[in-house]
């Protein structure tokens, strides 16, 4: 099977996908978007998601974006059953809601934390108090199992600690969240045929570019 998966490898969520891809052994016919260079605003790529927005799939003229969407589709269409997302209404209720969770609330609240960073300004001290809270909230969610949803992995994990990677190009200090840091080393060690594979040159390249930024700012706070 081959699907088109439009992407850019600096992107968590499109860094979800291509994890679950591999533990699903699905081949994408991998496109790569710089969004920095506004590619995803060419007219042809318009013409197949008009939100222009990455990750974003074609299975056989059919498409589809947002990863959450993508993951759990891949799973119903390629594997049904598999146990990322298993057929038992509860696990895969649980499942769903820890995806939520993630859109919603965790990925949005890294996010906004990172952002003004990307655009070289101070963190705003409400969105790391916010980022904070999120993090106790998820460090008890955690306490409870292996992964988020039971002891087996899930597309939750895949797609959570994709978000975390961002965290982790701005070296922020986890620490302090104990059963966060061993949730995540436990999904590494789960994924550590590709993982680093996947994420290491990604999470790099955020992070040398943030440093840029930085350097850049304080050779014109010199000035």
């Amino acid at each position: 099977m081959s699907i088109d998966l439009y992407y850019m490898v600096e992107s968590p969520p499109c860094r979800a996908v291509l994890m679950v891809g591999r533990l699903l052994d699905i081949d994408f016919n991998l496109k790569s978007l710089d969004l920095s260079k506004s590619e995803q605003l060419a007219p042809e790529f318009v013409a197949i998601n008009p939100c222009h927005t990455v990750p974003t799939i074609v299975d056989n003229g059919y498409v589809l974006w947002e990863s959450r969407a993508i993951i759990t589709y891949l799973v119903n269409r390629f594997r049904p059953s598999h146990p990322l997302y298993p057929d038992d209404p509860e696990m895969r209720a649980a499942i769903d809601k820890l995806l939520h969770f993630d859109l919603g609330t965790l990925y949005r609240s890294i996010s906004n934390y990172i952002s003004p960073i990307f655009f070289n300004k101070d963190v705003d001290d409400l969105k790391e108090h916010k980022l904070k809270e999120t993090l106790d909230l998820f460090d008890s969610m955690v306490a409870k199992h292996r992964f988020v949803c039971s002891d087996s992995i899930s597309l939750a994990d895949v797609s959570i600690v994709a978000g975390f990677s961002l965290l982790e190009s701005t070296d922020y200090r986890l620490s302090p969240w104990i059963n966060v840091c061993k949730w995540i080393e436990r999904v590494k060690e789960e994924l550590k045929d590709f993982y680093d594979e996947i994420n290491a040159k990604a999470v790099q390249n955020t992070r040398d570019y943030i440093k840029l930024l930085k350097a850049k700012r304080e050779i014109k706070t010199e000035k």
